[in-house]
């Protein structure tokens, strides 16, 4: 498997593959964009999201994982700190810069919306303002970065992972009792944490039971042949599910979900053919370590109501691009420089990228 600097390629173009998704569902209806927004545009925007949660919920719980083989349980402390200087340092400097925009009149951003996006808790706010909205995505991984390696220390293997394969199987029943039951809270299907965390939790099944699916020849067969092409068109035609909001509830997000799972598996089983090769073509890779950057950017560029200039095609493209390498370049490698340099010092166990597997890098997150 092709590795870049401790980071695995195949990984980084799957992240660049789902954020291509997210902006081509947004640039749908923007001045310029020959092609307007509608549910199918909506649909790929989340399913490029679904792919981020899935992908999350794999490489977070393979890092667990691997610590709790080595030392026994989780560094909670360490865990956190890692996840502070990735996450939290890019998105307070772009929540600064969207409050500096409203204060001085180029974007309006109510105080709502802003207080949810400080505090991970968009996803319960469903009307936020465009610029912001994006931030619900960020607030589900945010709780779950909260939620599950506590569980997985306090709880221990096991039973954590009976509250993910709970989660697989009853979210779906939640999102169908909620439509049917709660028409007020429909809006936030899909984004509430309650509504959405199978998607991470199908990614944490599949760290846990890569192993076992290892010693499945057959599975491994699959795995191995051009199977995964198959399961990515599969899982892209099934967004018109969308259009039946029950169906897509009970089964289309589930197909989603498992389907992205096989693709990431069998995708690091091999990573030199077919999909895997693509993937791993460097514009794929180089897009994929931006996505971040790209994801927390293009919102503000691709605001189907703005007629500034920045938010018109082709150059609200352009904008979000070099709005997204500065992202990256200066606050993102900025941050994990401190990272790199603070974390030997206040953790003196042996850096997590020293337990990984070969296949699961450290510098993935």
């Amino acid at each position: 498997m092709p590795l870049t600097k401790d980071r695995i390629a195949v990984l980084d173009g799957l992240r660049g593959f789902s954020i291509v998704l997210v902006i081509a569902g947004h640039l749908a209806g923007t001045r310029g964009f020959p092609l307007r927004e509608n549910q199918v545009s909506a649909a790929l925007a989340l399913l490029g999201v679904r792919v981020f949660f899935v992908i999350s919920g794999f490489l977070i719980t393979q890092i667990l994982l691997n610590e709790v083989g080595e030392s026994g349980t989780v560094n909670l402390g360490r865990f956190y700190f890692r996840r502070t200087l990735r996450i939290f340092v890019p998105y307070y400097a772009f929540l600064f810069a969207m409050f500096a925009l409203e204060r001085v009149g180029v974007i309006l951003v109510g105080p709502n919306d802003f207080a949810a996006a400080a505090t991970y808790t968009s996803n319960y706010n469903p009307h936020a303002a465009w610029q912001l909205a994006h931030t619900w995505s960020l607030s589900v991984e945010e709780q779950f970065y909260l939620l599950w390696p506590a569980a997985l220390a306090l709880l221990g293997r096991k039973r954590a992972f009976g509250i993910v394969v709970l989660a697989i199987v009853g979210l779906p029943l939640v999102r169908i009792g909620m439509w049917k039951f709660a028409p007020a809270l429909r809006d936030g299907i899909g984004h509430r944490f309650e509504t959405c965390a199978d998607s991470l939790a199908t990614g944490c099944l599949l760290a846990a039971a890569r192993g076992w699916l290892s010693e499945r020849s057959w599975y491994t067969r699959i795995a191995r042949s051009p199977a995964a092409v198959v399961v990515t068109g599969l899982v892209l035609a099934s967004v018109v599910l969308d259009n039946h909001p029950r169906m897509a509830f009970a089964f289309g997000w589930s197909f989603q979900n498992v389907g992205i799972a096989f693709v990431i598996d069998a995708c690091l089983r091999d990573a030199s053919g077919g999909l895997g090769w693509l993937l791993t073509t460097a514009p794929a890779v180089a897009i994929g370590r931006m996505s971040y950057s790209i994801y927390l950017w293009q919102q503000l560029f691709l605001d189907r109501q703005s007629t500034s200039l920045m938010c018109r095609f082709p150059f609200n493209l352009v904008a979000v691009a070099a709005t997204a390498v500065f992202s990256y370049r200066v606050v993102e490698l900025g941050s994990l420089a401190l990272r790199q340099r603070w974390e030997p010092r206040l953790f003196r166990a042996r850096a997590t990228a020293q337990s990984s597997p070969p296949d699961v890098a450290v510098a993935q997150q």
